[in-house]
């Protein structure tokens, strides 16, 4: 049958030729059955069904899946073979098109199109009979007043016959060949015009009914859980939490009673382009003298993670500063310190503040400045004097979780105009008249959440990974829906959680929350409720048995007042001289306190969470609730009305190395005095030292005379020799300033015998002293 044209133009004939293609959907044979969605952006969808014979499937992806389909099919034919699976190339269509013999890629008018198929044996059927024969040629239009239009010539067996194309009811090609090319150019039109949506067949070869399945892993939103959380009555310790999952259908096919399941893990995934083709790119090859000259380089401004500024104050063995938040210029409490190659370091108070003491006096060392989610950042220091720090850390880029939250709009309550409670004898004395006092409604109990919601999913391992597994689920194609997956009690304490700088004086309230459920908790917001709503918190992630601190309110009922901290140094427990290096060990010990108000009407278990001291401990009987990085979680209970203190105590190592050698006599026995936990072995050393330090300096005052002398005689001679160009030789003052002149050359030379041997005095004290210190050994 020869392929026909209408001739009510060419965009029709290529809609009507390609409707089946236009309408082919993903076999109804084959729906999809399983699903599994994952937390890294991708979901596995598994379609089975019954086939006969020979069979083409054929399901539609958005372009972009394209990659992801290609990377992941698999495909089950237990009773036949799968022959190859297509796709259509992604050649641009412009080229595509022009691959075919009739070339649709630049048609300016139905003649363009007929003067491509010049040659070819034409059927056209008119009013005056059908004419059979080659195409010889295409004329016209020509604009003219009478102008026929587009006509064709037709070389029948009567002789050539033109025919104007608007007098044709059909046009047909008998070429089979030339046919099989303008359907297959239209096809390639059609599928390009089609929107996004590519075919994939999968070509079934067989004999035999038989079942066929096949899988492939694309692109798909995350599934998202949200939990609601009924805290437990006074006096009990078990909740209620009520898990529901957040599922979207991102597909063009309904999900009938599929099995679903979630899985809580985050598989590594990536996009490959294996659907563009791929060219290697070939060097292009030329003679030396005739390569270009060379290309100028641009380079990309660096980064760090934060600055760190430092200026040299006071004496050696004291590094102190402060620490920020690069972003927000905030204090950071609780930063970490340290001083690389040594054991010293420090985290920062409440106004993220820090002091180093002891540290080495000579060499250069690299300060190190850390803090939980922020970049860390560093300086070399020269230890030969004392250092102010100044350093602003910037948040980390690569957090493995963020907290995303709404700000709600604050009620200003002194607006004007704004709508205002009144209350108590206010209400009294409002001008009401005729109007009766109606008593109060009762509140409506409150509505049971743990009733009518039953959790259909089972808990359970796919491979390493946690998933949860619901049966018979059903979703609309693009459409959303909430599975409840958690219905179990839960295990809750009631706290209240202060954090320093975090909500003022005010705690926040909260619970601890233990996963009692067996079930792996994916991490959500939660919406916690107390005798009705009492506000919203954050969960993370959290496997079975584990527990963690969560937040919904602000508790206005307590208030919490930090004392400033207090720092001192403990006495010496331990010293070491050797190689004339001292070395001091005590502790570094710091005095905290919190004065806690609770003017509410139940008592409160406030849970303080305390920066810790680096390197340090707890001390005088306190113990942690909980430690975490970078703090201690200190729990102290509050009754009604009443007010109490908790007080913390915290001692750390502390190491302090002195360089005897360089250290004069006073400071030395200074440093036997003020320490004393000294043993008598390194009493006695150290007053040696200084023994030998003071010989020293009494040489070196002696040769500062001596030098003094010299200096107040070479001036004066300066002025008898000034005095001498102004008077004449011949005068007896002439020749009294030239005796004094000798006379004194004499005492120059005298004390210049005189300094040469308190030189070497000094060098041989110094000597001494050096000696005497390296030999040192004391404990």
């Amino acid at each position: 049958m020869p392929l026909s044209f209408s001739m009510r133009g060419l965009a029709p004939l290529a809609l009507l030729l390609l409707a089946p293609l236009a309408l082919a959907q993903p076999s109804a044979d084959v729906p999809v059955q399983r699903v599994i969605l994952f937390t890294s952006g991708v979901g596995y969808f598994e379609h089975e069904g019954t086939i006969r014979g020979d069979a083409d499937l054929t399901l539609r992806f958005e372009q972009r899946a394209l990659d992801d389909v290609i990377k992941s099919l698999v495909v089950e034919d237990t009773r036949g073979r799968v022959s190859e699976v297509v796709y259509p190339s992604q050649a641009p269509l412009e080229r595509r098109l022009q691959a075919f013999a009739v070339d649709f890629s630049n048609v300016g008018g139905i003649g363009s199109l007929f003067s491509q198929m010049r040659g070819a044996v034409l059927e056209i059927e008119t009013a005056a009979g059908t004419f059979r024969g080659p195409l010889t040629s295409v004329d016209g239009p020509t604009g003219g007043e009478n102008d026929p239009g587009t006509r064709l010539t037709v070389l029948t067996a009567t002789g050539l016959r033109t025919i104007a194309l608007q007098d044709a009811r059909r046009v047909g090609i008998t070429d089979p060949d030339l046919r099989a090319e303008v359907e297959g150019a239209l096809a390639a039109l059609a599928e390009g015009t089609s929107g996004e949506r590519k075919p994939v067949t999968v070509r079934f070869r067989g004999g035999s009914s038989r079942s066929v399945r096949l899988g492939y892993v694309v692109e798909s939103p995350v599934w998202k859980t949200t939990y609601r959380l009924v805290l437990p009555a006074r006096g009990e310790t078990e909740g209620y939490l009520q898990g529901w999952a957040v599922v979207e259908n991102p597909t063009e096919s309904d999900w009938e009673e599929v099995s679903l399941e979630l899985v809580s893990g985050r598989p590594i995934s990536f996009e490959m382009d294996l659907y563009s083709p791929r060219y290697l790119q070939r060097p292009v090859v030329q003679l030396p003298d005739e390569a270009a000259g060379v290309v100028p380089r641009t380079y990309a401004a660096g980064s760090g993670g934060g600055r760190l500024s430092a200026r040299p104050s006071g004496a050696p063995g004291t590094i102190r500063g402060q620490v920020r938040d690069g972003s927000t210029g905030e204090p950071l409490i609780g930063a970490n310190v340290r001083l690389e190659g040594t054991p010293l370091g420090a985290a920062t108070d409440r106004q993220g503040r820090f002091q180093i003491d002891g540290a080495p006096r000579e060499g250069t060392r690299t300060l190190t400045v850390s803090y939980v989610g922020y970049e860390s950042t560093s300086r070399r220091l020269d230890l030969a004097s004392g250092w102010t720090v100044d350093a602003s850390l910037q948040p980390s880029r690569n957090l493995s979780e963020v907290a995303v939250s709404a700000e709600r709009p604050i009620i200003q309550n002194d607006a004007i105009g704004a709508p205002r409670a009144v209350a108590g004898e206010a209400r009294a004395n409002l001008p009401l008249r005729g109007v009766a006092a109606a008593e109060p409604a009762p509140p409506p109990p409150p509505m049971a959440i743990t009733a009518g919601v039953e959790s259909s999913a089972e808990a359970g391992q796919l491979g390493e990974l946690f998933v949860y597994t619901l049966g018979d689920v059903s979703i609309p194609r693009r459409g959303s829906a909430m599975l409840p997956v958690v219905t179990d009690p839960v295990r809750a304490e009631r706290l209240s959680v202060f954090t320093p700088g975090a909500s003022g004086r005010h705690p926040l309230r909260g619970a601890r929350l233990r996963n009692t459920t067996e079930k792996h908790l994916r991490g959500g917001p939660i919406t916690v409720f107390d005798d009705g709503y009492a506000g919203d918190a954050l969960l993370p992630d959290l496997p079975p048995g584990d527990d963690r601190l969560v937040t919904y309110a602000v508790d206005q009922d307590v208030l919490v007042d930090p004392v400033d901290d207090e720092t001192r140094s403990g006495t010496v427990e331990s010293a070491s001289l050797a190689d004339g290096v001292l070395v001091l060990q005590r502790e570094r010990i710091r005095s905290s306190s919190y004065r806690v108000e609770n003017r509410g009407e139940r008592e409160r278990t406030v849970l303080i969470e305390h920066p810790r001291l680096s390197g340090g401990r707890l001390t005088g009987g306190l113990d942690a609730d909980e430690t975490a990085p970078g703090l201690y979680r200190l729990r102290l209970a509050v009754a009604p009305g009443e007010t109490d203190t908790l007080r913390v105590r915290e001692a750390a190592p502390l190491s302090e190395t002195y360089r005897i050698g360089q250290l004069s006599g006073p400071r030395i026995l200074a440093l036997v005095r003020s320490n004393a936990g000294l043993s008598s072995d390194v009493r006695r050393a150290l007053e040696r030292a200084a023994d030998l330090a003071e010989a020293v300096a009494e040489a070196e005052r002696q040769l500062d005379v001596l030098r003094s002398e010299r200096q107040t005689i070479a001036r004066d001679q300066d002025r008898i020799r000034e005095n001498l160009q102004a008077v004449d030789n011949g005068t007896d003052y002439a020749r009294r300033l030239l005796r004094k002149l000798n006379e004194q050359e004499d005492q120059l030379e005298s004390l210049d015998r005189r300094i040469a041997s308190a030189q070497e005095e000094v060098e041989r004290r110094r000597e001494a002293f050096e000696r005497g210190v390296r030999e040192l050994r004391a404990e």
